[in-house]
């Protein structure tokens, strides 16, 4: 059998796939696995040097689409691409197609369902994505990571929770019994955050910074600019970037952090109590309701990226060691089973399903 796996575009589409792709690879050595990734994505090592994938497709496409009408325009002008994916699709005997998020994985989905071949996709965030929308009609089978998934209403039939893979890899890292609550890890995606970046230069030029230890993965876009306008101190450590997040989380107390999906559930696994800032700049508002949902439940603290400054991050710093204790039970009891066996166990079924059914 082979398998191709496709998304791009962040490590958010792509560290689930890997997790996928182990599960997979450790029950059957003989499955062949090839990767459909953008041309950016080749800066990723996690992905570069994964032993688990046979053969890996950069593809440059153009396509960064907003609404649906501009997805179908953006198909149109990608036409090349579209014609290479048909072609890996066909030359590789592809059985099943996995989109992972991301304009790359949507085409990839959109190729393998006019081939007629099998496609699951995972949306990893609380709102369909428009890469996965157009495909939903087609697509043999919708696994979702969050519990209420918004736009999938149509296709209950179709639609199964497992989770982000995530969790499952984030379970099995131990932290230190002596982790110091006060030790602060400050991420914003693999992109960086202007936003983000801009409080914590005030956060840590002000009298509050001195009672933590921070760690601040800015970006290499941010870089240069956040290193020559804080100081100098044996408290402060600045990153450009991190291909394990997981394990930097895993060194921390308190977590400062976007809302994407892989970055919610590697905080969640690890059993980190955190502050998370949703990204206004994202389809449907998507990264609100991922984080709305957890901060629901008591899992997380959020704050809107309009009262985000340094003054509110301290009193979010403050409240959320007030209230440590209470955060880890609740982290600790919160359970999404084994995401990883559940993936395997949906690929089987579809895979002994008869033919393509396009009535659907």
């Amino acid at each position: 059998m082979v398998i191709a796996f496709s998304g791009g575009g962040t490590l958010g589409h792509i560290t689930p796939a890997l997790s996928f792709i182990q599960e997979i690879k450790s029950r059957s050595k003989k499955v062949k696995i090839i990767f459909i990734a953008t041309s950016k994505d080749e800066k990723y090592d996690i992905l570069k040097n994964n032993i688990n994938i046979t053969k890996i497709y950069y593809l440059k496409a153009y396509g960064k689409p907003t609404k649906i009408t501009d997805y179908c325009k953006t198909i149109y002008y990608d036409w090349k691409v579209l014609s290479t994916i048909k072609k890996i699709l066909k030359e590789e005997k592809v059985d099943l197609v996995v989109g992972m998020g991301g304009y790359i994985s949507g085409i990839s989905i959109y190729i393998a369902n006019k081939l007629k071949l099998k496609t699951i996709i995972h949306e990893q965030n609380s709102v369909i994505g428009f890469a996965n929308k157009i495909n939903l009609k087609k697509t043999d089978l919708i696994l979702t990571t969050f519990k209420k998934t918004v736009g999938l209403e149509k296709y209950p039939f179709k639609t199964k929770w497992i989770g982000n893979p995530r969790f499952m890899d984030a379970l099995k890292v131990k932290k230190s019994a002596f982790l110091d609550k006060k030790n602060i890890l400050v991420t914003s995606g693999s992109l960086g955050s202007y936003q983000i970046n801009h409080v914590m230069k005030e956060f840590m030029n002000s009298p509050f910074a001195k009672n933590y230890t921070i760690t601040l993965i800015s970006g290499k876009k941010y870089y240069d600019e956040i290193v020559s306008t804080i100081p100098v101190r044996f408290n402060f450590l600045i990153k450009p970037f991190t291909n394990n997040l997981l394990e930097e989380i895993s060194k921390a107390g308190i977590v400062i952090a976007r809302a994407g999906s892989t970055t919610l559930f590697e905080i969640l696994g690890t059993h980190t109590p955190s502050i998370i800032i949703p990204s206004p700049n994202v389809t449907h508002h998507h990264q609100y309701y991922n984080a709305k949902s957890l901060c629901d439940e008591g899992l997380i603290q959020m704050i809107d990226e309009k009262d985000f400054d340094y003054l509110s991050l301290n009193e979010a710093l403050d409240e959320t060691i007030r209230k440590y204790d209470s955060y880890l039970e609740k982290l600790k009891h919160y359970q999404i089973g084994d995401v990883n066996d559940k993936f395997y166990q949906e690929i089987v079924k579809v895979m002994n399903r008869g033919e393509k059914d396009e009535s659907d």
